[in-house]
């Protein structure tokens, strides 16, 4: 009796094989709509810009509440359509969930900088100067971002 029930069921190789490929298939589909449109990085780095030059221009009032708000949403909502990926991808694996924090940290301290810099040592400009190193790390760690979430889900290097 317990020989049957340890006993091992032998598998047609060409079905296993077919498994794996669909499975492997899987993996790729899977790490390929967790890629952002190539779009994506550079629009959520001009919403930053937005905000901080809007410090700069005096014009905080609708450019803060627009950029870091009502336009990362709109386009984060038009990529959910696009794709069907959503900023809330940027933590599902422990190396992006490290990129993730480590750009929010990296947009604080650009924030803090520009804005003593603005107000405080009376440099005109120097916030928009801040918003663009934001927008070029947003760029960059973005697309760093879903490199690595592509690798990480089975997918291998997937280029949006």
């Amino acid at each position: 009796m317990e020989r049957e029930e340890n006993a091992v069921e032998s598998v047609n190789p060409r079905d296993a094989r077919e498994a794996l490929d669909r499975a492997a298939g899987a993996r790729e589909r899977s790490a390929r709509a967790a890629v952002h449109p190539g779009w994506y990085y550079p629009a959520m780095g001009c919403c930053l810009l937005i905000a901080f030059v809007s410090v700069s221009a005096d014009l905080m009032v609708w450019g803060v509440p627009f950029g870091i708000g009502i336009g990362p949403a709109l386009i984060a909502l038009i990529a959910s359509g696009a794709s069907g990926a959503t900023p809330d991808r940027s933590y599902a694996t422990p190396a992006t969930r490290r990129i993730s924090y480590l750009f929010a940290l990296l947009v604080v301290v650009l924030a803090a900088l520009g804005l003593v810099l603005e107000w405080v040592a009376d440099m005109q400009w120097s916030a928009a100067a801040c918003g663009l190193v934001a927008l070029a790390l947003t760029v960059a760690l973005g697309r760093r971002l879903d490199r690595t979430r592509a690798d990480e889900l089975g997918g291998g290097e997937v280029r949006p």
